[in-house]
């Protein structure tokens, strides 16, 4: 924004806002470093417990199979719960924080995060982090809303499935790749690459961030 408009005193009042967004980045460091330690906790033990369930008469029960398809959906569950908790953390301090009180921020709560993304273009530092975080909300509009506007920017890196998905079955004596894992295919190295990217958000964001309230407003109007 421009900063003059900081020191246009016939604007109406409270419409800059001025949070010290710097204040509360640790507290949010430290909630994703939980969730992460929970989610590496979870993976550790994933296979053990599957191999602990009983085989039914019914075929339903654990096999070597199955194990991927549950790998892949627990992974794709880490990136939503991951983004999510990153995304509703910053949204509401944009509409709780800050020097002034203002109904009109409770328009971030309800937006998504492209909106969200957007307020800080013009940082430099956080230009290669919005790249991977706007991937990474993408996908997980793709894993909870299915084929819809997302997919088609979805990024390929998810759609084709990586070797550690595949099963070598043998018919007739030949040998075939057997898919196993539903796409979008999530590995480790994703959910690793997004952590990384909201921590160095918190990190990285300016000591001081100012909204204007006043074209956030005409943004909102649709």
């Amino acid at each position: 924004m421009d900063v003059n408009a900081l020191y246009d005193f016939e604007r109406k009042e409270g419409m800059i806002v001025k949070y010290p967004i710097k204040m509360v980045s640790i507290v949010h460091i430290e909630k994703l470093k939980m969730f992460y330690a929970g989610i590496m906790a979870g993976f550790k033990h994933l296979k053990t417990e599957l191999d602990s369930l009983p085989v039914v008469r019914n075929g339903l029960g654990y096999n070597p199979e199955f194990y991927n398809r549950v790998l892949n959906e627990m992974r794709k569950n880490a990136i939503v719960g991951l983004f999510h908790l990153w995304l509703r953390e910053l949204q509401h301090f944009l509409a709780i924080g800050g020097d002034v009180i203002n109904k009109n921020k409770n328009v971030f709560l309800n937006k998504g995060h492209e909106f969200i993304l957007g307020l800080f273009a013009n940082e430099r530092e956080l230009a290669p982090i919005i790249y991977i975080l706007e991937k990474y909300g993408c996908l997980t509009n793709v894993i909870k809303h299915g084929l819809g506007n997302s997919f088609e920017k979805l990024s390929d890196e998810f759609l084709y499935e990586p070797d550690e998905y595949k099963e070598s079955i043998v018919i007739d004596g030949e040998t075939y790749d057997s898919s196993v894992a539903e796409a979008p295919f999530v590995l480790q190295s994703h959910i690793d690459e997004l952590y990384s990217a909201t921590i160095e958000f918190w990190e990285k964001v300016p000591e001081t961030f100012v909204v204007d309230c006043d074209i956030l407003l005409k943004k909102n109007v649709r």
